[in-house]
C-alpha cells in the first residue's frame, strides 16, 4: 500500500510539472542550435551596448541529427570594447537566458583606443 502511494504521488508531481517540461527543452535542446546560440550571444552583447571585436565558435562534429543523449558541449569566444556597466548589463541578459550558457572566462583589459577590452569564453550546451 505505501509503494502504490509513492508511486501515485510521483505521478501527480509529473503532472503538475508536465506544462512545464518544454523550459528543459530550450535550456538544453537536442541539437547544438549553433546559430541561435551564437545570434543570441551576438544580440545580447549589441543590446548591452558593447562593440563586438570578434566572434567564434569552436569547432563542432555532427555526429547524427537526433543527438547522441549525453550531454555535448562547445564554446563560443567573444571580444569586444565596452564598459564595465555595459559587461554587467551583458552578464544579467546571459544569465536570464533560457538556453543554459556558462561563462567559462572572462579578461577585462584596457584598450589602445581608450576603452575596455572584454572577452568572453562562454560554454553552451546540448544533447
Amino acid at each position: 500500500e505505501a509503494v502504490i502511494m509513492q508511486i501515485v504521488n510521483y505521478q501527480s508531481l509529473l503532472e503538475s510539472y508536465r506544462d512545464k517540461l518544454f523550459l528543459l527543452d530550450e535550456a538544453i535542446p537536442s541539437t547544438p542550435g549553433l546559430a541561435k546560440a551564437v545570434e543570441d550571444v551576438r544580440f545580447t552583447a549589441s543590446d548591452s551596448g558593447m562593440i563586438i571585436s570578434d566572434l567564434s565558435v569552436e569547432q563542432i562534429v555532427f555526429h547524427d541529427q537526433k543527438g547522441s543523449g549525453t550531454l555535448q558541449t562547445y564554446n563560443i569566444t567573444l571580444g569586444s570594447i565596452g564598459s564595465v556597466e555595459q559587461l554587467n548589463g551583458f552578464l544579467t541578459r546571459i544569465v536570464k537566458q533560457r538556453r543554459l550558457k556558462t561563462i567559462e572566462e572572462i579578461s577585462v583589459s584596457a584598450s589602445e583606443s581608450g576603452g575596455t577590452e572584454l572577452n568572453f569564453i562562454i560554454k553552451t550546451y546540448y544533447l
